[in-house]
């Protein structure tokens, strides 16, 4: 629900809808009278159609532009990351592998998940939506840690941490 929430405060437009928790309805003639005095006659009439952008409509589509060049930049920052990870990552075997697969089968993991050592990460990292890896730094780690981190990135895996 925070979720929903939270995607609500980044859309600063809602759609109509016919559905209200509170339904308010306005005659068409309506009559006001002040204390004292005679009733004064009120009228809804429909306001001419404005001519040209209103500040809110151009409010809107600096909004919505600001928002593409964002999410562009960021796309692009992602696939620059995605395609220099690609390039410097190296396959881990053996005693690193083995933990994997332990802390697999103890997450009650199917999937297969990658292991590599790459160089240009600032420290351990679960990527990729279709074929997921992790991602080492190019550091030394005890068995015990490697443990926690794999454990740690599986659990991030299993939450689906990666689609949030």
């Amino acid at each position: 629900m925070w979720k929903l929430l939270l995607l609500g405060l980044l859309i600063p437009f809602r759609p109509e809808s016919s559905f209200s928790l509170v339904t308010v309805t306005v005659s068409p003639q309506a009559s006001l009278q002040i204390a004292g005095g005679a009733p004064l006659a009120l009228s809804a009439e429909a306001a001419p159609p404005a001519s040209g952008l209103t500040l809110w409509q151009a409010a809107g589509m600096l909004w919505v532009c600001g928002a593409f060049l964002f999410l562009l930049f960021h796309l692009l920052r992602h696939l620059r990351f995605v395609k220099t990870a690609e390039r410097w990552k190296e396959a881990l075997t053996g005693g690193e592998r083995e933990i994997l697969l332990e802390e697999k089968q103890a997450l009650g993991i199917r999937r297969s998940v990658g292991l590599y050592r790459c160089p240009v990460v600032p420290g351990p990292m679960l990527t990729g939506f279709r074929r997921p890896q992790i991602l080492l730094p190019d550091m030394d780690f005890s068995r015990g840690e490697l443990r926690l981190i794999l454990r740690h990135e599986l659990i991030h895996y299993k939450r689906g941490d990666l689609f949030v």
